[in-house]
């Protein structure tokens, strides 16, 4: 949201509706009137940076042309230092108690001369579920700005002292406010009246570059598609050395091809073909924890279900799932004479009819066979498994 937007201005407001317009939203947001309110205190400090922008001439030109919003040096609060009444200000332009309000409010946001914390940077991390499963240390590529190395992210270096100009060496500057006069520390010179600074030639004076790092992250087992991790410190750096900003990771997890995740269970679907599931067999069966062998006992049915305990997602509330493997039957391609006779001498062994509930319309038969069949279908067998290799 733009600074404009923010104070509820146009893009041609004048400096009194700025400070007018941040005066009615100070009153309001301020978090000494607010006691608890995260809310109000974010919005708070956003106003307060979009008052900082529009009411400075030269960062408000820059914001209009760039629509960037750069953090600038706070000034220390005025103090109160007698009368004046030679000064006579009228009209818009004329300062107000509502003038010093917004000063002395200004520092309560930013904290006093110095330093700002960096803001946070947030992105995306894509994962697979084998790190999903063991955890991982996975580097990734972050661009963010970082303290600059030649002035530890100050922006200045040191030179020999000379006199401040902007305050003729007193370390003091006047404001006028009506009648009354009011003195703060210079911000050139800090209170000090000497110079012995100058910009940073490696930054020009920003304290910061835009760089693209490599940023260690640590993925814990059991990461779920959606959750955030919160890196303390690896955001962008602070200003004038303050502390650096969050890196927040929003994680995504790829599909896997074989297996879908519920909850803390993780489900495949086994091909099986019809001698093993008349015979029965032992099926080596790819994991995420290496090759399993599963015994697919005789006589299972298409749709009926096999569960390895503990062979699942990580739990951080208790233990790890299950892998459930539901069994596929697939039907061999009947292509030659002797595969079709085999068939006929198993049709001759079993001939049951399978229909014959389902043909004559027997409810009670019908049911009874269908509730079975539901049965076996949905109840996971547990099966024994050994560790191939």
């Amino acid at each position: 949201m733009s600074p404009y937007d923010l104070l509820g201005l146009d893009r041609d407001a004048s400096e009194a509706q700025v400070r007018r317009a941040y005066r009615r939203l100070a009153r309001r947001w301020h978090p000494d009137l607010n006691p608890g309110n995260a809310e109000a205190a974010q919005r708070y400090a956003a106003i307060t940076a979009a008052f900082e922008t529009l009411v400075d001439p030269v960062r408000r030109r820059s914001y209009d042309a760039s629509g960037a919003m750069a953090p600038p040096p706070a000034a220390a609060p005025a103090s109160f230092a007698g009368f004046d009444f030679s000064l006579a200000v009228h009209g818009a332009e004329a300062s107000t108690f509502g003038d010093l309000f917004v000063d002395v409010f200004r520092q309560a946001a930013t904290g006093g001369p110095g330093s700002l914390r960096g803001t946070d940077v947030h992105a995306e991390i894509v994962i697979t579920l084998a790190e999903v499963l063991h955890g991982a240390v996975r580097q990734i590529e972050v661009s963010r700005r970082v303290a600059c190395r030649l002035c530890r992210g100050l922006g200045v270096l040191d030179a020999a002292p000379v006199r401040c100009q902007p305050c003729g060496g007193s370390g003091q500057v006047r404001l006028g406010r009506g009648h009354m006069v009011f003195v703060r520390a210079c911000e050139a010179c800090q209170g000090a009246g000497l110079v012995g600074q100058r910009p940073c030639r490696g930054c020009h004076g920003h304290g910061h570059h835009e760089m693209t790092q490599s940023v260690s992250v640590a993925l814990p087992p059991g990461l779920a598609d959606g959750d955030l991790l919160v890196q303390p410190g690896d955001g962008h750096a602070g200003h004038r050395g303050g502390a650096p900003g969050d890196l927040h990771l929003r994680v995504r997890v790829a599909p896997d091809a074989r297996l879908t995740r519920h909850g803390s269970d993780l489900h495949m679907t086994l091909p099986v073909a019809v001698h093993e599931a008349v015979l029965g067999a032992r099926i080596a069966v790819p994991t995420v924890d290496g090759v399993v062998s599963v015994r697919v006992p005789p006589g299972v049915q298409s749709g009926q279900r096999l569960r390895l305990r503990e062979r699942g997602v990580p739990s951080r509330r208790g233990p790890r799932g299950d892998l459930v493997i539901e069994v596929q039957l697939v039907l061999p391609p009947v292509i030659d004479a002797r595969g079709r006779q085999l068939m006929q001498e198993f049709a001759r062994l079993h001939p049951e009819d399978v229909r014959a509930a389902w043909r004559t319309g027997d409810a009670a038969a019908s049911t009874a066979r269908w509730s079975a069949e539901v049965a076996t279908a949905t109840t996971a067998v547990d099966v024994s498994e050994k560790t191939e290799g």
